[in-house]
């Protein structure tokens, strides 16, 4: 799924903060200062964040739930360069999972409760969490 080039709504998300600063892709890997990695790390960041942090989130731009995955979507049509293999392999894991949540039938899952009480929300979390943990992590300790 990762083919194709362009992240729609990039300027968008560049004015829509993710918190603070605490993950810069820069620090860690090269290549890692273009605008599109930051908020594709910003975006994996806010998948990270505890369901009211995303609740409060959606609430401000007045959207659902979809726009999580959206948001994840947008960035990820083309892999980003510079990214390890295991951060590659996360991002798949998670397109894979967002696909599955918004998936027909599963409207369930769109809403703000579930953000809070389902497991494949609790998933969604894990997984941006590991992605993080890859990204952040030294050459030389098996996550590059």
């Amino acid at each position: 799924m990762f083919e194709g080039d362009g992240p729609r709504g990039l300027d968008a998300l560049s004015r829509v903060g993710g918190g603070g600063d605490r993950w810069r892709p820069e620090a860690v890997y090269p290549g890692g200062d273009d605008l599109r990695t930051k908020a594709l790390v910003s975006v994996i960041r806010r998948l990270a964040s505890p369901a009211a942090d995303q609740i409060a989130f959606l609430d401000r731009l007045d959207v659902g739930v979809d726009e999580l995955a959206l948001q994840f979507t947008d960035l990820t049509t083309s892999m980003p360069h510079g990214l390890s293999e295991a951060c590659r392999g996360d991002l798949r894991r998670l397109d894979q999972l967002l696909a599955e949540i918004s998936a027909p039938g599963r409207s369930a899952l769109l809403v703000f409760d579930a953000l809070e009480s389902a497991p494949e929300w609790a998933r969604v979390r894990t997984l941006a969490h590991t992605f993080l943990a890859d990204l952040a992590a030294p050459p030389g300790t098996g996550r590059w």
